[in-house]
């Protein structure tokens, strides 16, 4: 159902993305056309930027990974920038007219504080 799908996969390797990237898009548009099938949407060409919020909102809300548990919000930002991506290819391809991702605005990713934080002794021998 993803329009041209093995042609942007091929033309990313063109470009030299490297294997594990190219794999990656593949599942982030895996996921994409599975939540089209799931809402009947047929059609490609036919996505809105309406449809794009109502992905973001599964991927927020509903999309589990294998073992149950929600996906981080760096992985939402990555799934969408990956479409981001692919549609601005379409666009430039002209397969579609209008690039129905262009206004979403991605989520803002938390910051996280540091993991190993040193200790007096630690900041001693600095």
């Amino acid at each position: 159902m993803i329009l041209r799908q093995e042609e942007y996969l091929a033309y990313l390797n063109s470009r030299g993305f490297k294997a594990g990237s190219i794999k990656d898009t593949r599942k982030h548009l895996d996921t994409f056309n599975l939540w089209l099938m799931e809402i009947k949407q047929k059609d490609l060409k036919q996505v809105t930027a309406q449809a794009i919020r109502e992905y973001q909102s599964y991927l927020n809300n509903d999309y589990r990974k294998n073992n149950g548990q929600k996906i981080a919000c760096v992985t939402i930002i990555i799934k969408l920038n990956t479409l981001k991506r692919y549609f601005k290819y379409l666009v430039k391809r002209k397969e579609i007219f209008l690039d129905p991702s262009a206004d979403i605005e991605l989520p803002k990713a938390g910051k996280y504080l540091p993991r190993h934080i040193l200790s007096q002794e630690e900041r001693k021998d600095c």
